[in-house]
C-alpha cells in the first residue's frame, strides 16, 4: 500500500473509543444495568440521525424524552389500484408520511385475510428493501434482472404474503418510484445525492428512512386488526430493519440479512452506499451497540461466509458482533430469542430459517 497514514488516522480513531455509548462488561452485570444503558445509547442514536430535526420540521413529537416512541395518528394513504397474483392481492399505496412527502408502497394482502372473520387478528409484515428498484425487489415485481445475482434481495415480501402475514413493501427516498429523475437506469438510486443533502441541511438520509418507516407502523398499529407488526429486510434493508427496529419498540420481531457486521472492519474496506455513513456514529458506538437496542426482542440476522460486505476478518467479523449480541439476551434471561443463519454463501437472500423463525416468535 503506498500510504497508511490517512488509513490509520481513522482506525485510531475507533481503536479508542470510549463506553460512553458501548455495552461494556458492567452494563451486562444485570438486567437494571443493560436497560439504564439502552436508554443512554437509545438518546444518543436518536440525536446522530437527527430525528429530533424532523420533529422540529414537522411539529410532530415521534419521541419523549427518554427516547421512547409516542404514538401518532395514522398517516393518510391513498388506494390507487390493485392486482390479483398468486395467493395475495397486491395494491399501490400512496402515503404521506410528512408534509408534502408522499411515499408510494406495495401492500400485498394474503387471501386468507381476505376471507377471514371479521374479528380475526393479523399479524402485519413491514418489508424494507436493499439497493435496487426498491420495493420491486422484494414483491417479485422486478422489471429487469439486478446484477445477475440468482436470489439476491430475494422477493420475501411476497413470500411473507403468500405465508399469511399482511405485507407492507415501501420505496424509501431515492428508490424506484421515488428516484428524482428517470433518466438514470433502472435499479440505480439517489441515495449520494440525497444523503449529502440531508446532511448539509441538518438531517440525516438513514434518520429520514427510519422516520418514514415508524409511519408505516403508526398505519399498521392503528388497524382493528392489528396482532403484531414485524420487520424484514436484507442488505440495505437489513440496514433499515435494525435501526428502525432499535427505534420503534413497537416493532415485535425482526429479520436483518446481508448486514451485520462491525463498523471497524467495515467502514474503509467495504464498498456500502452512502446512506450507511453518518456523521459522529462510528467514532461513539459499534453496530452491536445499536442492534442492542433490540433486545430481548426476537432477531434473527442471517449472512452469507464469503459475503464482502461482512469485513475484515469475513464471517469471523459478523460472529463477533453476534457473541456481543448473544451476551445481552443472555442478560436479559432471554437467550432463544436471537437466532442467526450463517450459510455458505455470499450477498444474497437465503432466508431457510426465516418463516420458521417468525412463526415462533410471533404466532
Amino acid at each position: 500500500m503506498l500510504n497508511t497514514e490517512m488509513q490509520n488516522f481513522f482506525e485510531d480513531i475507533l481503536a479508542n473509543r470510549k463506553d460512553t455509548y458501548h455495552f461494556a462488561a458492567e452494563d451486562l452485570a444485570d438486567v437494571k444495568a443493560f436497560l439504564n444503558k439502552q436508554d443512554k445509547i437509545r438518546l444518543k442514536v436518536l440525536e446522530i440521525l437527527k430525528i429530533r430535526a424532523i420533529e422540529e420540521l414537522t411539529g410532530l413529537k415521534r419521541f419523549d424524552e427518554a427516547g421512547h416512541v409516542l404514538p401518532l395518528p395514522a398517516p393518510q394513504v391513498t388506494v390507487d389500484y390493485a392486482e390479483q397474483k398468486d395467493g395475495y392481492v397486491r395494491e399501490h399505496w400512496t402515503m404521506e408520511t410528512l408534509p408534502g412527502i408522499h411515499m408510494p408502497l406495495f401492500v400485498l394482502i394474503p387471501d386468507s385475510v381476505k376471507n377471514s372473520a371479521a374479528d380475526e387478528k393479523h399479524f402485519y409484515m413491514l418489508a424494507a428493501h436493499g439497493h435496487g428498484p426498491g420495493k420491486d425487489s422484494v414483491t417479485a415485481n422486478m422489471k429487469l434482472p439486478i446484477w445477475g445475482a440468482p436470489r439476491r434481495g430475494g422477493a420475501y415480501a411476497e413470500i411473507m404474503a403468500q405465508n399469511g402475514y399482511i405485507t407492507f413493501a415501501p420505496d424509501m427516498w431515492g428508490f424506484g418510484e421515488r428516484r428524482m429523475t428517470d433518466t438514470k437506469p433502472y435499479g440505480t438510486s439517489d441515495c449520494t445525492q440525497l444523503s449529502d443533502a440531508a446532511e448539509a441541511c441538518g438531517f440525516t438520509l438513514l434518520g429520514l428512512f427510519v422516520w418514514d418507516h415508524m409511519r408505516i407502523v403508526d398505519y399498521m398499529l392503528a388497524q382493528a386488526d392489528c396482532e403484531k407488526v414485524a420487520m424484514i429486510g436484507f442488505s440495505g434493508g437489513g440496514e433499515q430493519t435494525i435501526y428502525t427496529a432499535a427505534m420503534d419498540e413497537r416493532i415485535a420481531a425482526g429479520y436483518a440479512g446481508g448486514y451485520l457486521h462491525q463498523f471497524k472492519g467495515g467502514m474503509l474496506y467495504n464498498h456500502m452506499c452512502s446512506c450507511n455513513f453518518v456523521p459522529e456514529l462510528f467514532k461513539t458506538m459499534e453496530l452491536w451497540d445499536v442492534a442492542g437496542l433490540i433486545a430481548p426482542r426476537p432477531m434473527l440476522y442471517e449472512n452469507g461466509t464469503t459475503d464482502s460486505l461482512d469485513g475484515i476478518g469475513g464471517i469471523v467479523n459478523v460472529e463477533v458482533a453476534a457473541n456481543h449480541l448473544q451476551e445481552m439476551y443472555d442478560t436479559c434471561g432471554l437467550s432463544g430469542n436471537l437466532d442467526t443463519n450463517f450459510f455458505d454463501g455470499g450477498h444474497m437472500y437465503k432466508g431457510d430459517k426465516t418463516i420458521p423463525f417468525f412463526e415462533k416468535h410471533l404466532r
